[in-house]
């Protein structure tokens, strides 16, 4: 198309002798000077790819709001049956942040909402032919690149005029659009915690040099220094407690073995774990909240202008999606008490307002989607993909492959009858939610009560980790799996805990009374299950913060070439398992001629506590 004052006569007097595709040219230029996007706002999809729109129009911040479809024969729109088929075709492209989709050949535009109304106007394919270019420019100014702003698409879902709940997660097409628009949205809420947490940490240094300035210098004034320390820290009370108090408690419970090979390369990766954690336990809270809504045990605040609502008592809150979050989290916790329980990451809601165009932009994305189908498997695959491969190995994060856990509850739980469950390094939950999942699906199918089922579930399946972030999550999912399926039974109490697996609490639990320990821990020192499942850490000796214990706690089986795997397999033989029970545990291949496995071993010499039934390499499970 060559530069024209009149992009419509231009576009009308194309011959469309050539193949689709080369056209995109035109097709850029065309709606870049319609509607007034810049260059790299208007995106066409140049290679034969499938899965990809034709063209996108993005927004300043790059969100593809709308997406087309180019045709050369009138007839695709001109013919309702062909159109209905295109439509049904193409709504694939539609995701959570997308506004509209157009439909353009050689003569007609067809428009409709994303979720597939008409546009008045545009309710039947539009003639071109029969309008000038201002006149479009007029009839098409909902599409302009002004109107694409993130404000006024966020103004729109305040006021409730944005369609809702429009994708059903039915259909592996959505499934796809949702874990992009997860991987997106937990991405921008890490870009701005980063941005964020480094700004804290700069007040956090002038609050530590006036400190330092007020017990150099009121040295002999005790009461003026004291003072002086208290009005301080009092201004800088939420720095101060994120700084010195969450994130050493997050170190120390982190557990997860991080290369590095100087300190503060170790500090830097723990905090950039922490940060990534905050946003993914925020992004896990949202959409518990939309799962209620969903299933209509909550009223719609986070979807279909629930904000609206609140303007009426409220009137600056609409903007603050962090406080807007966090007031309606502390409403639910009466009901759900265990999602909206304080954590070490409850700070970014708190942080300052780069947070708030990201969760905005999560909240809008997820107010597309209907949760209420979405099963607890699913949404375990989704979380496990949100750090991208390089980056979980650098943070220390491995999940245990589907495959391979399907393949453990085969030989164990599937093939031995039910019974009590535990995983003592349960992670992001991968055994105990498929488990889970399993049972009720087949409770499901079979036509039994499922809220029995989920009864005894409650009382059968049990986790254990060290991580906060990692119990959270499987928490998270398992209460998930009991809403989705028994939406109107009230949420039973979930026994997954924030522990250290190889930890021993029986020496003081007389000295300061059982209801003082964590929960879970008594049932960690003491119970037995028929089933130990999981895949738990192979931390080195050397690396174990918590070494002291370890050699205190397992003097017999700890040593300088011993791991945490080694000390799991052994408590759960010696201790966790009931009589004839099953423990199927993913180890180091390295135990097979290890001096320090030896003591293990010998566990499982005729006669001893526990008998082999397999070994597997578990590379060749498919």
């Amino acid at each position: 198309m060559r530069k024209s004052a009149d992009v419509l006569a231009e576009w009308l007097s194309s011959t469309w002798e050539r193949p689709e595709r080369s056209y995109n040219p035109e097709l850029r230029e065309f709606f870049a000077s319609l509607l007034g996007y810049p260059k790299k706002g208007v995106i066409t999809e140049d290679r034969a790819s499938i899965g990809y729109p034709d063209i996108k129009l993005l927004s300043e911040e790059g969100v593809a709001w709308v997406v087309g479809d180019l045709k050369k024969d009138d007839n695709e729109l001109l013919d309702p049956t062909r159109r209905g088929a295109l439509w049904t075709e193409k709504r694939k492209y539609v995701d959570g942040l997308t506004r509209y989709v157009f439909f353009l050949t050689a003569h007609y535009l067809w428009i409709v909402t994303s979720d597939g109304l008409p546009i008045p106007g545009f309710d039947v394919p539009f003639d071109l032919r029969t309008s000038s270019l201002e006149s479009l420019r007029g009839q098409l100014r909902f599409l302009n690149y002004e109107a694409s702003s993130h404000e006024r698409r966020w103004q729109e879902f305040v006021e409730g005029s944005l369609p809702y709940v429009y994708l059903k997660l039915d259909n592996p097409d959505t499934l796809r659009q949702l874990r992009g628009d997860l991987r997106v949205g937990f991405q921008e809420l890490t870009d701005a915690a980063t941005k964020a947490i480094a700004q804290l940490e700069i007040e956090y240094q002038d609050y530590a040099e006036r400190r330092a300035d007020i017990d150099r210098n009121l040295v002999g004034h005790l009461d003026t220094q004291r003072r002086a320390r208290v009005r301080l820290d009092l201004r800088h009370g939420f720095v101060r407690r994120l700084f010195e108090e969450a994130l050493d408690q997050f170190e120390e419970q982190y557990g997860r073995d991080i290369e590095a090979s100087k300190p503060q390369e170790q500090k830097k990766r723990v905090r950039e774990a922490y940060v990534a954690d905050s946003a993914a336990a925020l992004v896990a809270r949202v959409l518990f909240l939309r799962l209620v809504e969903d299933l209509g045990l909550a009223p719609r605040r986070l979807s279909n202008g629930g904000p609206k609502d609140w303007a009426k008592f409220v009137h600056h809150i609409t903007d603050n999606a962090r406080t807007l979050v966090r007031w309606i989290s502390e409403d639910m916790e009466r009901a759900f008490r265990e999602p909206f329980a304080p954590t070490v990451f409850d700070w970014i809601q708190h942080a300052n307002g780069e947070m708030d165009t990201a969760l905005q932009r999560l909240i809008m994305r997820l107010n597309a989607y209907d949760f209420a189908g979405l099963s607890e498997e699913i949404l375990g695959d989704i979380y496990q993909q949100f750090l991208p491969a390089q980056k979980r190995k650098r943070l220390g994060e491995f999940y245990t492959p589907a495959s391979i856990v399907e393949w453990i509850l085969d030989k164990t739980v599937r093939e031995h009858g039910l019974g009590a469950v535990l995983d003592p390094a349960c992670g992001s939950g991968s055994f105990l939610v498929r488990y889970a999942h399993w049972r009720l699906e087949d409770a499901r199918q079979r036509g039994h009560d499922v809220a029995a089922i989920a009864g005894e579930l409650q009382a059968e399946a049990w986790g254990f980790d060290l991580n906060p972030f990692a119990a959270f999550i499987s928490l998270f999912q398992l209460l998930w799996a009991h809403l989705r399926l028994n939406p109107l039974a009230p949420p039973p109490p979930i026994h997954v805990h924030n522990l250290n697996s190889l930890s021993n609490d029986r020496d003081i639990a007389n000295l300061i009374g059982e209801d003082k320990l964590p929960p879970g821990a008594m049932e960690r020192d003491n119970r037995k299950w028929k089933y130990v499942l999981g895949n738990p850490p192979y931390i080195r000796a050397e690396r174990v913060k918590y070494g002291e214990e370890m050699r205190r706690t397992w003097a017999h089986i700890w040593g300088q070439n011993a791991d945490t795997g080694l000390v799991f397999l052994y408590r759960a033989i010696t201790e966790w398992l009931e009589t004839g029970g099953f423990l199927g545990m993913v180890v180091s291949g390295g135990y097979a001629n290890s001096e320090t496995a030896a003591k293990v071993w010998q566990l499982l010499h005729p006669g001893k506590m526990a008998a082999l039934r397999k070994i597997v390499w578990l590379e060749f499970i498919e």
